[in-house]
């Protein structure tokens, strides 16, 4: 058995240097899930973290991960440390807390807002494809920061349809248009909210959550100009 803490230092240690390897070591690899959620665990208990990211999987399930440290601001500049890649996304902040074993109603007051946002994409490990997802697990599932732009009122945002333009110095990188999910997010929370109290962070009031890619990853380029445009705002970021 691994040591969740030593792993979960040895990860945070690596993002904070922008270093990366093939794998994890054999003493800090978790063996299972129950292990690489040890590690998730571990990470809550030790570092700050504004949320989580979730996300649909192909058999109907959820994944969920931490978010590394605070939100970055709105037109930041990412040329100090720049990730491989970025998803669009469609964020929430809980304005309440949400216990395990909420319902839908109660998923649904707890959203003060709604945010575009981007999920700075970047794995601990060189080829991220090339290693067991347990291992994926424990590296939070490649996150590596989010930005988050300004606020929308639930009410404001669900008269919309989500629609999202991306773009790299003024040039087309992507376009996601969809319906609002019917339930509003809830069924993602709801799961979320089981998740979290598991993993030792029930959520809160304040907790930035993000929904699963609408764009992307989109691969980075230097010296480049990057802005999403949103029903829910613009984010811009250079690199």
């Amino acid at each position: 058995m691994i040591s969740a803490e030593a792993t979960a230092d040895f990860l945070e240690t690596l993002w904070r240097q922008g270093q990366t390897i093939d794998a994890l070591p054999d003493d800090l690899r978790p063996a299972d899930t129950d292990e690489a959620l040890a590690v998730q665990s571990a990470y809550i208990a030790r570092y700050p973290s504004c949320g989580w990211k979730i996300g649909a999987t192909s058999d109907g399930g959820w994944l969920a991960a931490p978010l590394r440290g605070e939100p970055l601001p709105g037109s930041a500049s990412l040329a100090g440390n720049m990730p491989p890649a970025v998803e669009v996304e469609v964020a929430l902040t809980l304005g309440a807390s949400l216990l395990a074993g909420s319902a839908e109603d109660q998923a649904r007051a707890a959203i003060r807002s709604f945010h575009l946002a981007l999920e700075l994409f970047g794995s601990r490990y060189k080829q991220p494809k090339a290693v067991d997802a347990s291992s994926v697990l424990a590296d939070n599932l490649n996150n590596a920061g989010v930005i988050v732009g300004d606020a929308r009122l639930p009410a404001e945002a669900q008269a919309t349809e989500i629609t999202i333009d991306f773009y790299r110095d003024g040039e087309d990188a992507g376009q996601h248009h969809a319906p609002w999910p019917d339930d509003g997010f809830a069924s993602g929370l709801i799961w979320l909210a089981d998740y979290a109290a598991k993993r030792g962070k029930p959520l809160s009031a304040g907790d930035i959550i993000i929904t699963g890619a609408r764009i992307g990853p989109v691969p980075l380029q230097r010296s480049a100009r990057y802005e999403a445009r949103s029903s829910l705002g613009t984010l811009a970021f250079t690199t």
